[in-house]
């Protein structure tokens, strides 16, 4: 009975880590591919002229990378999407009773 039970509590454990990993690869990827333009414009500036504009091109891909792992995160923190789910729920279900209440003024 043991050693099921700690087979179990293996699998799990192997299986929360695994789900950690993947998680931090597509974050990592995301942010990779979302800063390649704002490296290469760096890596540009070392070399040669680096673009008239680059200060504003580096800081959009900077603010779209921060906003993507805002959104990464949120969508991985379980808790937070469920209690966003909820306030949705609450929200929309809140407009309907409100709509009923004007139609029936």
């Amino acid at each position: 009975m043991d050693r099921n039970l700690a087979a179990a509590h293996t699998l799990i454990r192997a299986q929360r880590e695994l789900k950690m990993v993947r998680r931090t690869v597509i974050l990592i990827t995301v942010l990779v591919i979302i800063c390649f333009p704002f490296t290469m414009i760096v890596f540009m500036g070392f070399f040669k002229h680096a673009p008239k504009y680059k200060y504003p091109i580096s800081y959009v891909f900077v603010d779209v990378s921060g906003l993507a792992t805002v959104i990464i995160l949120f969508q991985f923190t379980g808790s937070l999407k469920e209690s966003d789910e909820n306030n949705q729920m609450a929200t929309k279900s809140n407009y309907r009773m409100t709509d009923i209440y004007d139609s029936k003024v």
